[in-house]
Formats: C-alpha cells, structure tokens, sequence
C-alpha cells in the first residue's frame, strides 16, 4: 500500500522510508492542522456561550410572561365573557365639554 504524504514524497506503509526532514514537514503540517482545528472549536465554543446567555434571557422573559399571563387570565377570561355575552353595562352619557371663551 503506497500512501501520499505530500505532493513531492510518496512512502510505503508496508516499508515506511520517510526521511527526517519529510517526517519534521508532516510534523509541522499537522501541527497546523491541528491550531487551526483548535482555532475553530474556540470560536464555536465562543458562540455557544453567547447563545447560552441569549437563551438564559430568553428564559427569564417567559416567565415573566408566563407569570403576568397567570395573573391576568381569569379578570381577562371573565372580561371576555361578559362582552360576548353583551352583559357590560352601558357606559354612562357625557355630554360633550363645552369650550368657554
């Protein structure tokens, strides 16, 4: 079995034959492979903790919610109850100000 190593050196797996100085070149790609690779996963891990705070203020804003809806559900519930069935009484006549000069 051949394996490519880079564009200039070829080496077998069965009679490995890979010089210093192409080992030290594999070395060193990989070496940069890898920051790059860590690079990346610290960016992402970045990311996940904004988006762990964003959904943490998201949180405590459907409580909030949650807990006025559970407040105001049965005053609201009743309210929508008596304008269907028109059971509101007739807000009162007022006349209309009159303007003096």
């Amino acid at each position: 079995m051949w394996v490519r190593a880079n564009a200039n050196h070829v080496f077998s797996m069965d009679k490995p034959t890979m010089d210093a100085e192409s080992l030290e070149h594999l070395e060193h790609r990989l070496t940069l492979r890898l920051d790059a690779i860590e690079a990346k996963l610290d960016a992402i891990l970045a990311h996940l903790q904004c988006t762990s705070d964003g959904v943490s203020r998201m949180n405590g804003h459907i409580d909030f919610v949650e807990g006025v809806y559970d407040t105001l559900r049965h005053p609201l519930s009743r309210l929508t109850g008596l304008v269907r069935r028109r059971e509101l009484p007739e807000p009162p006549d007022r006349a209309a100000p009159q303007l003096t000069a």
